[in-house]
């Protein structure tokens, strides 16, 4: 197995385990698809934090299994890069990233798949594409990470530190190493501890309006609104907020 999966009440914490670098296998990557799935269909899982075991949380695609693929005309990790990538955006429940050492490639681009990222210290940030002809990533990283950001580590292949970049993008905050793991699972429970359904619904709103107009994100937001009120959570949850 090359992905942990521990639960933790309504957290189910999956844990790329692949050293040295959790480079992204196909069965790394076919694991974690599998896992996310199970997530969405199980009701004890409210919130899934995606880390790395080790000294990193994931420095891109198995480049020589990658090679060995093209050689003998089979697909290699690079090639399943759409459905990973499909089967994160499309994860129902909130997914919440915690990364530390390298984070690169497809590292960084799953990383900008969860909905918000909390990094270590001293975690680089990479897009090396450029210095192996593989390309990918800069779509997933542009909107996150901004375009000068982005362009530089695209084109230079080059690392930034997570510093350089700050949070209010990708990053929600940037902790010690040794509270990242704790820092992650407050975020995690602090979203766990709202009305499931609710999540589930607000979750919808968040990735249905990236990239549109604000009237027509707010047109999208009220039909599911409306949605979520016609199952009754609605009146539910005001009552309760009103009789605080």
């Amino acid at each position: 197995m090359t992905l942990a999966a521990r639960h933790d009440g309504g957290l189910e914490w999956l844990s790329l385990s692949n050293p040295p670098v959790n480079a992204l296998t196909v069965e790394l990557i076919e694991e974690l698809i599998r896992a996310l799935g199970r997530c969405a269909n199980d009701p004890n899982v409210s919130v899934v934090v995606l880390a790395g075991i080790g000294k990193h949380f994931c420095a891109g695609a198995d480049l020589a299994g990658q090679q060995r693929a093209w050689r003998e005309g089979r697909a290699g990790p690079a090639d399943l890069g759409d459905a990973l990538y499909d089967a994160m955006l499309s994860f129902p429940k909130p997914l919440v990233g915690a990364a530390h050492g390298s984070v690169a490639g497809a590292g960084l681009s799953m990383l900008c798949c969860c909905d918000l990222a909390i990094a270590a210290s001293g975690t680089r940030i990479s897009l090396p594409e450029v210095k192996v002809g593989v390309l990918g990533g800069i779509s997933h990283a542009r909107t996150a990470l901004g375009k000068a950001i982005v362009n530089y580590l695209a084109l230079t292949g080059l690392p930034l530190e997570v510093e350089r970049i700050g949070t209010g993008g990708l990053f929600l905050e940037i902790v010690d190493g040794a509270d990242l793991q704790e820092c992650a699972s407050q975020i995690a429970r602090k979203i766990a501890d709202n009305d499931s359904m609710s999540v589930l619904y607000t979750k919808q709103c968040t990735r249905a309006t990236e990239g549109i107009g604000q009237l027509e994100g707010y047109s999208r937001e009220h039909a599911l609104s409306e949605q979520l009120r016609a199952q009754g959570t609605t009146d539910l949850l005001v009552t309760k907020f009103l009789t605080k």
